[in-house]
């Protein structure tokens, strides 16, 4: 009786020992088994391979540019100065000197376009044409809700109006996009048009 038993774990034994050596063999064929465990992992990526395309980083900052460059110019005609040096950092050429003469008269009857309470004006860059790394024409939408007041403080115009447009912009060689021309553009009373996409 000893000796059956003896021989029963034997065999038993050996059965174990052939079904582990099998499994081992599958898994190491099996794809999908799990990878040895190890101390230290190491990872390799391919190189990028994307590149930014000048056109429309250049496109980007022209329409950053307007962006700023239109609540710059909201602050210039809240209190017109035609001395202001905002002048020069906004306009360049005979936009500059336009500019200036509509400030000297916009003084002289002491016309100012202050915010008011309540404020909606909001404005965006809708495309850009990019005519060259220095030149960008920017089609814009403007939701104007500035008031108009006269020397006295009296509204003379308190409409709401949407504009929409185009500025063409130059880089400057110290860096800033300026405006030089408009290119034509429309008026709305209210909240119109393009508006919406703001």
């Amino acid at each position: 009786m000893q000796i059956g038993n003896r021989r029963l774990l034997m065999l038993s034994g050996l059965l174990v020992a052939i079904v582990a050596s099998v499994w081992v063999g599958c898994s190491d064929d099996d794809p999908k088994a799990d990878p040895p465990e190890s101390s230290s992992t190491t990872t390799t990526s391919e190189p990028s391979t994307t590149t930014t395309d000048p056109t429309e980083a250049i496109g980007r900052e022209a329409a950053e540019a307007y962006e700023r460059w239109e609540g710059q110019v909201r602050r210039l005609y809240e209190q017109p100065d035609p001395q202001s040096r905002l002048l020069d950092e906004l306009y360049t050429g005979s936009m500059r000197e336009s500019a200036r003469q509509y400030l000297e008269e916009l003084k002289a009857r002491g016309v100012t376009s202050p915010p008011r309470p309540g404020d909606v004006s909001k404005w965006k860059a809708l495309n850009v044409e990019v005519r060259s790394p220095t030149e960008a024409l920017v089609s814009y939408c403007y939701l104007d809700g500035r008031w108009t007041l006269d020397a006295s403080g009296v509204v003379m115009d308190d409409k709401v109006a949407t504009r929409e447009g185009k500025v063409l912009f130059v880089k400057g060689e110290d860096g800033v996009w300026r405006s030089s021309s408009f290119e034509g553009g429309s008026r709305q009373e209210g909240v119109a048009g393009c508006a919406e996409q703001l």
